[in-house]
């Protein structure tokens, strides 16, 4: 689902792997501490590959979440 302002058009996405941007289903449950761990999974991934990341966009929340985590546990309760 594509509601990201300025988001990558095709074009520029052949030219540049982009990641984290439009994979989800508008059903999906998906927050700052989901997107936390996979971002530090894609980007030790790319490191491995000698591959450069670039963090770009988002919110202070994710980048956040991204460098230092946000905490360990639960992220919600579906009874509250």
């Amino acid at each position: 689902m594509s509601i990201a302002t300025s988001a990558p058009d095709d074009i520029e996405k052949q030219y540049v792997k982009h990641h984290l941007i439009e994979f989800l289903k508008p059903y999906q449950d998906y927050n700052a501490g989901k997107f936390g761990k996979d971002s530090r999974k894609i980007i030790q991934d790319l490191f491995n590959l000698n591959v450069q990341p670039i963090l770009v966009g988002g919110s202070g929340l994710y980048i956040k979440s991204c460098i230092d985590g946000l905490f360990e546990g639960n992220s919600s309760d579906p009874e509250i």
